[in-house]
């Protein structure tokens, strides 16, 4: 608390206050003034001090310039006199230069006078001398060119005619490598999906709807070993034999779950079994628990647990008179998988309704018409003997006469066990068909197994068959196509065999166009894995000469194997056509003797495949250019007399080029080579050997000029024409 007398005492003060500030501020601008004056008399100073400087340092630079004035004029006197005194010693110099040089050239003059008698006689023997070895070495480097040249056709043939097989050897062997790659990475990746499928945090949810009566864990440890891991097959029937929720059945459509699985399994243990080495498979018959499990969801269920197992799942339905077909399937390791509808509403009735009446006229013509014969009425047969059978029979007479007069009328058949067993045929061969057709193109695409199913098609679909035969046999090979088409992006090769693999087991059908036009496919494949887009292409000799290896004699076995299948009654022209092509053109090896080039010899290991004719008569086909008879007279030998005439010419040759001829005869190949439009300069001709070249037939040959080489006129194109009288011109 403030007491009041200070506070009075507080006031008092203040004035006093103020008054002590008001002496402060006027001592202050005193000596602020004081200050001020001090400043601007030494500011006066220092100016004078430094005008008086500026003054000094100019009359310094004023001394300083005469001197250096001075110096330079003393300098320049001194240069000009040094100059003169240079300008008189060179003078001199020269003077006693030019008497030294004059002296120097007459001693020259006389020496070289002295000695020129003496060298033009050394001279004369030494140009003579040079001469000789100049023609020596010029002789000797013509004969080294020659060899060298001679060796690197050698060495190009070879190359050019080795050069597809060594790619496609290449390619082969990176294309293994890489299948074999991504097998190794698709069981890596199994093997993570096995030891992760039961950390998942819903997986107690997922077995709360798993829709089979096997654990998970069941089908991830079955497999042992390191064969290839058999395709898990399971089927989901239209009626479930033993459903545990007690699901309400279809009164209209009985339970064939076991006499699917058993047909099923008969064709799957007979040529996919379990325990085989390339293709094994494994039914998981009444593995499907019920068909409160269906569709989409059971099968994204399925997938999330056992993604690591190669799985296919046959599901079929009925809806009403309508039965649907659909798959599930997914590899070793996938990462999605594949759910797809085949049939979508089946009208199953109709199957049934041909078996009744094929099973009413049998006994037309087995039963009843034998019956009549012996005496037995009409209306009694039916009624003793008939049953069902009857009954159909007539409805099959009066539907087809309804027929007759354009009326079209819904007949109910009575339909018996025997045509529901019909239908169960029928669908076990469905199921059998699509399980092979899968499993081919599973063991195809992981482990590069060639297909087996078109070796059993003629078993599944017949004539009998109620499936429509034309339409599955279009469909299987649609599907095989387009597995081969994804094959083109990493295993190439395989293509062109896979073709002929399939279209072997395809002979064994009553309709050969399957086969032929697979052949077909495969020889275009084959063509274009070796850049040749043209089919027509495997008639032209000179073209497949530089595309055909001795590693193709396999492939084009295998051809001819195939079309003996086909054979007599079908036949596929480019086929018959690439193997006449390949009988003409067998390859040999040849080995070439050795010549010397750069101290080194490099023929006698020197290879090439080289062409030939063979020595059996050409086949009665349209053969292509190049084709000639063979030689009637040994190699050397001549006839006619040679006819010597400058003229010239251009080469008018296919592929690779045209090899020129020691003689007259077409079987004297020489090593070195022509090419289309080529010029050449020729110094006679003669008659020889026959020779034919597209449209042309003749037996003159030209002499290429400076050389003993010839080449048939047929080959050759004229600069302009020449005077021959040979009669074949």
């Amino acid at each position: 608390m403030t007491l009041p007398f200070i506070a009075g005492v507080g006031q008092l003060l203040a004035p006093i206050g103020y008054f002590f500030n008001s002496l402060v501020q006027a001592r202050n601008a005193d000596l602020s003034a004081s200050v001020n004056l001090a400043l601007a008399s030494k500011q006066k100073d220092i100016a004078d001090s430094q005008r008086q400087t500026q003054r000094d340092i100019a009359y310094q630079n004023l001394e300083q310039a005469k001197e250096i004035a001075e110096k330079q004029r003393e300098t320049q006197l001194k240069l000009a006199y040094l100059n003169i005194a240079c300008q008189t010693e060179l003078e001199a110099r020269r003077e006693d230069f030019q008497i030294g040089l004059e002296r120097s050239r007459q001693q020259f003059q006389e020496r070289m006078e002295h000695l020129r008698f003496g060298q033009q006689v050394s001279l004369e023997q030494a140009r003579q001398d040079f001469q000789l070895k100049l023609n020596s070495l010029q002789y000797q480097q013509q004969q080294e060119i020659q060899s060298f040249i001679q060796s690197v056709n050698w060495a190009i043939n070879e190359k050019n005619l080795n050069f597809q097989q060594w790619r496609a050897e290449q390619e082969m062997m990176l294309q293994k490598d890489l299948a074999e790659y991504n097998r190794q990475t698709q069981l890596a990746i199994a093997s993570y999906q096995r030891e992760t499928a039961f950390l998942l945090p819903e997986v107690q949810r997922i077995f709360d709807n798993w829709p089979l009566t096997l654990a998970p864990a069941q089908i991830l440890d079955s497999h042992y070993g390191n064969g290839p891991v058999p395709l898990r097959v399971v089927i989901s029937p239209p009626e479930v034999d033993f459903d545990r929720f007690e699901r309400a059945s279809n009164q209209y459509f009985p339970k064939i779950e076991k006499r699917l699985a058993e047909g099923l399994g008969q064709f799957l243990s007979s040529n996919y079994p379990l325990n085989s080495a390339t293709r094994p498979t494994e039914l998981l018959d009444g593995a499907w628990e019920s068909k409160r499990f269906r569709g989409g969801a059971s099968i994204k269920s399925l997938f999330g647990m056992l993604k690591s197992e190669p799985m296919l799942i046959l599901e079929s339905d009925v809806d009403g008179d309508y039965v649907n077909f659909r798959i599930a399937y997914w590899s070793l390791g996938a990462d999605t998988y594949c759910y797809e509808r085949i049939i979508s509403r089946l009208p199953y009735r109709d199957i049934l309704y041909e078996s009744a009446k094929a099973r009413a006229l049998k006994w037309k013509t087995e039963t009843q018409e034998k019956l009549l014969a012996l005496g037995l009425s009409l209306e009694e047969v039916n009624q003793r003997y008939g049953g069902d059978n009857a009954i159909n029979l007539a409805i099959l007479e009066e539907e087809e006469k309804f027929r007759r007069h354009g009326v079209s009328i819904e007949r109910h058949y009575k339909v018996n066990s025997e045509d529901w067993d019909y239908l169960c045929q029928v669908l076990v061969s469905f199921h059998s068909l699509v399980a092979g057709w899968i499993a081919d193109a599973h063991y195809l695409l992981q482990y590069d197994v060639n297909p087996l199913l078109p070796e059993l098609l003629s078993q599944l679909v017949n004539d009998e068959s109620a499936l429509p035969v034309a339409e599955l046999i279009q469909a299987v090979v649609s599907g095989y196509k387009t597995v081969f088409k994804a094959l083109k992006a990493d295993q190439a090769y395989r293509v062109p065999e896979l073709h002929l693999e399939v279209a072997k087991g395809l002979s064994h059908l009553q309709d050969k166009s399957w086969a032929k036009e697979l052949v077909t496919d495969s020889i275009a494949s084959f063509l274009e894995s070796r850049g040749l887009y043209r089919l027509e292409a495997v008639g032209d000799l000179e073209v497949m000469k530089s595309f055909l290896a001795a590693g193709d004699d396999e492939y084009l076995e295998k051809l001819n194997n195939c079309l003996a299948r086909l054979k007599p009654a079908h036949t596929v022209a480019e086929a018959d056509t690439l193997i006449n092509t390949w009988r003409q053109l067998k390859i040999r090896d040849t080995t070439y003797p050795g010549y010397r080039v750069n101290n080194r010899i490099v023929g006698d290991a020197l290879k090439a495949y080289v062409f030939t004719v063979p020595d059996e008569p050409a086949p009665s086909v349209d053969l292509p250019p190049t084709t000639v008879q063979q030689p009637t007279e040994p190699l050397g030998s001549t006839k006619g007399e040679i006819h010597p005439q400058i003229f010239s010419g251009r080469a008018t040759v296919q592929g690779s080029g045209l090899r020129y001829r020691n003689s007259r005869n077409w079987g004297d190949k020489d090593v070195r080579t022509v090419v289309n439009n080529q010029p050449v300069d020729f110094n006679a001709w003669a008659e020889g050997e026959m020779v034919e070249y597209k449209d042309k037939k003749s037996n003159v040959w030209f002499r290429v000029a400076k050389t003993e080489l010839w080449l048939p006129s047929v080959y050759i194109h004229l600069d302009e024409s020449i005077s021959i009288g040979a009669p074949n011109s």
